[in-house]
């Protein structure tokens, strides 16, 4: 499971830095970060991610992890 873990970790840092972002953050966070700041983009991105994770508030807990909010 950890292998699985750092392979989409891996894959989210990629994405970010693909699309402009900071290659030290997760996508996950800076659409957490854009979300808290209101950005209208994030949060259709964040509920697409909260469901493929089967997780609550992933986006805005990664950006807080990350120290983005």
């Amino acid at each position: 499971m950890a292998y699985l873990e750092n392979v989409f970790a891996a894959l989210s840092h990629l994405v970010n830095a693909l699309t402009g972002g900071d290659a030290r953050n997760s996508f996950s966070a800076r659409t957490g970060a854009a979300l808290a700041r209101g950005e209208a983009w994030a949060r259709p991105v964040a509920w697409v991610i909260d469901r493929a994770l089967f997780s609550r508030n992933h986006c805005l807990e990664h950006a807080r992890e990350e120290g983005l909010i």
